[in-house]
């Protein structure tokens, strides 16, 4: 996430393959800063996941549950991670990447429940809050019975500050964006190409950027996936959505959002991690440079600079994508100190 304070990365790092011992990590680069710093909020277990969102000059960085854990803590820094302030969400986050967002009067709203079952806000201090909507509240309106709501997956503010709630649907072509007004919840999503119309739906990625949000959506049939990428922006409604079919059995293993509302994603299938990027007004995705190996994370940052977080166990190394774009070159490297079997 790239926005005007900064590049912010939450990255798993440790032994991927066991829960107790994946410890998720928050980065922080600076505005046309070349060294990336880790920040992650102390004092807390972070196995589950972390999800971070932009609240005016501030970072919110909310932890998932793990384990038996059945509440949220959460941490919030004006300062670039150097000071963390506590809040805490006595229901669980949800367990997806955009289930934070911030209002314009500068108050929280959070996807709750394993599944995510309602959405609350905050009435003060990060320690309080009431509920806002429920998947009931959703399923129920005409827009709800008309996708077929099955799940709540995301949550943003649209340029006008509605809230925004991004959901699976069940029936083919609807895409479940869904906006607040003062008369209840109505579908408010893109319309896709021909091409996804016959296919269900889910919204991945609901992400605000300064002047719009930024849409991922996947459609789904009969093993065949494809990703759209759209943007809401001012007035002007919807950009076309843009596809990206994922071959074969090919998986998305991460996204992330420029600070103009682009989107970058990466894909892991048969010839490995590829990343593709599509940038506002473009009418295609288009792929980088063969990715450095186990690359976690790819960042656009202010300028146009691009790089890419590789992964090894507590081992972090940061490659940087040469002007020319055909090379990617070696520009930091991190250890991270995890205590493995500390969450056991």
């Amino acid at each position: 996430m790239t926005t005007s304070s900064g590049t912010w990365v939450d990255l798993a790092m440790g032994d991927l393959a066991q829960l107790a011992n994946t410890f998720w990590q928050v980065l922080y680069l600076e505005p046309g800063g070349s060294r990336w710093s880790l920040v992650t909020p102390p004092g807390f277990a972070d196995n589950g996941g972390l999800v971070s969102v932009q609240v005016g000059p501030s970072l919110l960085t909310g932890f998932m549950a793990s384990q038996q854990i059945g509440f949220s803590p959460l941490a919030s820094s004006s300062d670039g991670g150097k000071r963390w302030a506590p809040g805490v969400i006595t229901s669980p986050l949800a367990v997806v990447p955009d289930a934070l967002a911030a209002l314009p009067d500068g108050r929280v709203v959070a996807l709750t429940g394993k599944p995510a079952t309602a959405v609350l806000s905050d009435s003060g201090g990060l320690s309080s809050w009431q509920r806002t909507a429920s998947g009931r509240h959703l399923e129920t309106s005409p827009g709800g019975r008309a996708c077929g709501v099955t799940a709540l997956t995301a949550l943003a503010v649209s340029p006008g500050g509605q809230l925004l709630v991004g959901t699976s649907c069940a029936r083919t072509g609807e895409v479940g964006i869904f906006e607040q007004s003062a008369t209840g919840w109505r579908l408010a999503g893109p319309s896709l190409p021909s091409a996804g119309s016959a296919r269900v739906t889910s919204v991945l990625r609901l992400r605000s950027f300064d002047g719009g949000v930024s849409a991922l959506i996947a459609t789904s049939s009969g093993g065949h996936t494809e990703l759209f990428g759209t943007r809401l922006a001012g007035r002007a409604g919807w950009s076309k959505p843009v596809g990206l079919a994922l071959g074969g059995n090919a998986q998305l293993s991460a996204s992330g959002i420029s600070a103009d509302g682009g989107l970058v994603v990466e894909v892991a299938g048969a010839g490995g991690l590829v990343a593709e990027v599509l940038g506002p007004g473009e009418r295609a995705w288009t792929e980088l440079h063969r990715l450095p190996p186990r690359t976690a994370a790819v960042c656009f940052e202010e300028g146009g600079r691009i790089d890419a977080l590789a992964v090894d166990h507590s081992q972090l190394t940061i490659y940087r994508l040469a002007k020319s774009g055909s090379d990617w070159q070696r520009a930091q490297e991190m250890q991270v100190p995890i205590q493995y079997g500390s969450s056991g």
